[in-house]
């Protein structure tokens, strides 16, 4: 008996208990909640079940030996490939019933599943005929065969779309397995590298979503003013993409100082004009830049003081002013 008619059936046959299949999350056009997609192997069926719940509420009759199981991006379809009978059943989440059946065309075992993030194509891991087929959703037919490694069951796409990470599964020392991961583009339906690893047994094979990138920085404000010396200054640039400020060339005058916020303050301690580069960054290219110049001044002179004579003076002012006109009048007698 070859491996090929021996694992479908031996292994079932031992795991039977077992759910077979990879879980996907979808929130099905139709329908108000995710629900999850589960392959039952043995029993040929999806078991639907509604994640707010946790009951199923729906089984689904595939074909014989369900493994891989994907979901469209706009949650209207479920793929799901049928490893003992070289198919790929077509689920619509709206009515949960199988609506097209795919032939995997040359080849076959199919066992991992994968959509494109932009809902064109199914690629499917052929694990007897060490193949992927390429399944256009438009049509439900296969439009490429790509050539991987050996015994091929992992299958993954790039959240960019241009690239698919198949695991070639390792089964035992000497009997041709090659311990890679191949890459395919999915411009070409090539494949562009094999990365060796270790000993792959990945099913469930994910690639990473980062977050998404903040837009470039950009400030929105300035230069800063011109300030005084000896008097307190403050001055806050504004700015998009939450960014960090720093000084990349130049310098401030002496006693102010920037914060990673993007402040300017402080109290000038010297009056001559300072030039520089402030950079805001973010983590995105390009980094937003900003020319300035400050001049400080001197500290503007005191005001003239204005002395108030106390009452003891204007007394002696009006005295004065009495003896005065006293020895006038004197005078004019004489």
């Amino acid at each position: 008996m070859t491996l090929q008619s021996l694992w479908p059936h031996a292994l079932l046959r031992t795991l039977t208990p077992l759910l077979f299949g990879l879980l996907w999350l979808g929130a099905p056009a139709a329908q108000a909640a995710p629900f999850a997609y589960i392959t039952n192997s043995v029993a040929g069926t999806v078991s639907v079940i509604d994640i707010a719940t946790n009951t199923v509420t729906a089984t689904v009759a595939v074909g014989p030996g369900p493994s891989g199981v994907a979901v469209t991006p706009d949650g209207s379809r479920v793929y799901v490939a049928n490893v003992n009978s070289d198919t790929v059943s077509v689920i619509s989440t709206a009515t949960n019933t199988v609506t097209a059946t795919v032939t995997v065309g040359v080849g076959t075992g199919p066992r991992g599943v994968a959509v494109t993030p932009d809902g064109t194509r199914v690629y499917v891991a052929n694990r007897w005929s060490d193949n992927v087929s390429v399944i256009d959703i438009a049509t439900n037919t296969v439009t490429a065969t790509v050539a991987v490694g050996v015994y091929p069951t992992g299958v993954a796409v790039t959240p960019d779309g241009t690239r698919v990470y198949v695991s070639n599964l390792y089964i035992s020392p000497g009997s041709g397995n090659d311990s890679t991961v191949s890459v395919i583009s999915t411009a070409t339906n090539t494949v562009t590298a094999s990365v060796a690893v270790g000993t792959p047994d990945s099913f469930g094979l994910f690639i990473t979503t980062p977050g998404a990138a903040p837009p470039p920085p950009a400030i929105t404000n300035g230069p800063p003013p011109n300030g005084t010396v000896g008097v307190a200054y403050n001055f806050t640039y504004t700015s998009t993409g939450s960014p960090t400020f720093s000084m990349t060339a130049g310098s401030l005058p002496p006693g102010l100082s920037l914060s990673p916020g993007g402040v300017i303050s402080g109290t000038p301690t010297t009056a001559s004009t300072f030039a520089g580069t402030v950079t805001a960054s973010n983590g995105t290219l390009p980094n937003a830049t900003q020319n300035f110049s400050v001049t400080t001044t001197g500290a503007a002179p005191p005001p003239p003081s204005t002395t108030i004579p106390t009452l003891s003076e204007w007394a002696l002012i009006g005295l004065a002013g009495l003896l005065g006109l006293w020895g006038m009048m004197r005078l004019r007698r004489v």
